[in-house]
């Protein structure tokens, strides 16, 4: 642990002397405190600066101050199994970590003190979250993300590990935890347009959608790949911002920054069934199964309904804001697996679409544009805030389309979804090749248990105002930016109903996105004369796109066929595109799901990572 003496004179420990004489900073950190105190949600990631506090200037901040500071940290409920009731989610992936490093580290600062909640020592605290800060990074090194490349969580996840690998005394738990760290951020890097993380992600909200580069994700992008930030307490990134121990390997900052066309490939995350059937394997116990399932939010899920129901009394969650709604599902659960997996399908609700299931990505990044999306994502069935494509320009020009949901699921504690930018209500299929991406929305699907009116459209997010020059047709709209080029073609006609919105009216509606930039095309008029010439058609359940373009600059223009079968295959020119992919497979690294050894290979730098010997070397 870096002692106070030995902390930078800048950053936090900077910070934490002028509380001594500046009250606008005092009122934010008491401000903290009494929010913490409160165990009101999203605590865990206020607790994360008080403790940076704590270890980089405990020494320099007014007595009063301290003890505050030090009050909320013994103060703290640290579990989901912990005693008390608060309106604190906990469960999340990215909410498992935060409490775990949290409670780590209170452990470490405290040792001997008895903690308020428990009345455990801190020893006690601190060893009960390394058991779960170790298999959390193990799921991860081996499986990835659950809540996928999603920008709020990352910073999130980013965040508490470099509090961890600051500051933790372990050897073993600091390596393991910047192994998971390197990861964390070989993905930003993989994803890095234009200064900002963008992808399709598992949780993403309206905002992170529309301007990538507006989240702190883009102070993270900066200060890894970038100029240093500047430091700003308020914000949850300053703690990577302020790294002691952290050194972004070199390879990373090559990815991030490279040029080209880069072909990404990613599988994150896992089915449910599947993880839960690994970790059953493994001998897991039924806490450990429900930290799984709550993990990857499969509350309703056939595979976990009984374990919620079961910790919804045991845990005393039952008047959780969280979990009232679920209450209603409570005496209809029955004692057999068969009756259990019958009842929700004949309820079939609304709520099964919250859970987060492996995603396999496919990511197009050059100079002038990214695509991203994840294919064949559970289409048919109930979404939830899933972002599931996305295609981003220059000038923060974000384009993506979704199926405004509709649900009657009392929301209490955030914003309903899926709503009307955020997830769809029902999910599309979809499957993209480079810089091809093909949507299919078909709502003829059975309605749900709790869903609301069932919108019969979809729509496209497509800022007018931001491009250089657009053209709008009854089927396609055509735009640019710079020497990118983005075109769209829809199934049925299109109606502009603001400077960002057009909507395709029907129970059946696809989009097709074609990207490009004027080193095949002369003009945005040249772009737009292809994209007309082109034919998107539907066919027994089949959405067929051809177009005439050129896979290298300035080539020959060749007509190429795009068919993507509703639930079935995707085909570019007869030639089946499998959607199964690896942990990793790009440029840089290829590592198949489950790997121990992953190798992160740039032009003069690499990065090794060994699970098993929990070794790392950055060369």
């Amino acid at each position: 642990m870096s002692s106070p003496a030995a902390a930078p004179t800048w950053g936090f420990r900077a910070f934490a002397g002028t509380l001594a004489h500046h009250h606008g900073n005092r009122n934010w950190v008491l401000q903290q405190v009494d929010f913490v105190n409160a165990r009101l949600d999203l605590s865990d990631q206020r607790l994360l600066p008080l403790l940076k506090l704590q270890f980089a200037g405990a020494d320099v901040m007014p007595a009063a101050m301290a003890d505050a500071v030090r009050g909320a940290i013994l103060g703290f409920r640290y579990d989901l199994s912990a005693p008390g009731r608060d309106h604190m989610c906990t469960w999340t992936e990215n909410h498992q970590l935060c409490f775990a490093v949290c409670e780590y580290l209170a452990g470490q600062l405290f040792p001997d003190e008895s903690f308020v909640n428990d009345q455990r020592s801190g020893r006690e605290h601190q060893e009960a979250a390394r058991a779960r800060l170790l298999r959390w990074l193990e799921d991860r090194f081996h499986h990835g993300f659950s809540e996928w490349l999603s920008p709020s969580q990352r910073e999130v996840v980013i965040v508490a590990l470099t509090l961890l690998v600051d500051h933790t005394e372990d050897l073993e738990l600091a390596t393991r935890a910047t192994m998971i760290l390197d990861l964390a951020l070989l993905e930003v890097a993989l994803h890095h347009f234009q200064g900002a993380f963008v992808a399709a992600g598992g949780r993403v909200t309206k905002s992170q959608k529309c301007s990538p580069r507006s989240t702190g994700m883009s102070i993270i992008v900066a200060s890894a790949f970038g100029k240093p930030s500047r430091f700003d307490h308020t914000e949850l990134s300053a703690i990577f911002v302020a790294r002691e121990r952290y050194r972004v390997p070199e390879v990373l900052v090559e990815i991030a920054l490279s040029a080209g066309g880069r072909q990404i490939r990613s599988s994150q995350g896992r089915d449910l069934a599947e993880a839960l059937a690994d970790a059953r394997r493994a001998g897991a116990d039924e806490d450990q199964l429900v930290r799984i399932a709550w993990g990857q939010q499969g509350y309703l899920s056939p595979e976990s309904v009984h374990l919620t129901m079961r910790a919804l009394s045991r845990l005393d969650l039952e008047q959780s804001r969280y979990f009232a709604p679920l209450a209603q599902f409570r005496k209809g659960v029955v004692s057999t697996e068969a009756a259990r997996k019958l009842l929700l399908r004949t309820l079939n609700p609304i709520a099964s679409g919250i859970t987060l299931h492996r995603a396999n990505i496919f990511t197009y990044r050059t100079p002038n544009y990214l695509i991203s999306s994840v294919q064949h994502y559970r289409p048919g069935e109930f979404g939830d805030q899933q972002h599931l494509w996305h295609a981003a320009l220059p000038g923060d020009i974000n384009i993506f389309s979704t199926h405004p949901g509709a649900t009657q699921l009392g929301e209490t504690v955030r914003e309903p979804s899926p709503s009307a930018w955020v997830g769809n209500g029902i999910n599309p299929d979809i499957a993209q090749y480079n810089n091809v991406v093909m949507v299919l929305h078909d709502l003829r699907v059975r309605r749900g248990y709790l869903e609301g009116r069932r919108h019969q459209f979809s729509h496209l997010f497509f800022p007018f105002v931001n491009f250089d020059e657009t053209k709008l047709s009854l089927h396609s709209v055509v735009g640019r930016v710079g020497t990118a080029l983005v075109g769209v073609l829809a199934l049925n006609r299109m109606e502009l109903v603001s400077q960002t919105e057009l909507v395709q009216r029907g129970s059946l509606t696809a989009w097709v996105l074609v990207a490009s930039d004027l080193s095949e095309f002369n003009s945005l008029a040249d772009f737009g004369n292809a994209v007309r010439a082109a034919t998107l058609r539907e066919a027994r359940g089949s959405l067929v796109f051809t177009m005439n373009h050129s896979n290298t600059p300035r080539g020959p223009r060749v007509r190429h066929e795009y068919r993507l079968d509703w639930k079935g295959e995707f085909s570019v020119d007869g030639v089946v595109q499998s959607p199964h992919y690896w942990l990793h497979d790009n440029d840089w690294v290829s590592a198949a799901r489950g790997s121990d050894q992953i190798l992160v290979q740039g032009r003069s730098s690499v990065l090794r990572l060994d699970w098993p010997q929990g070794l790392r070397v950055d060369e």
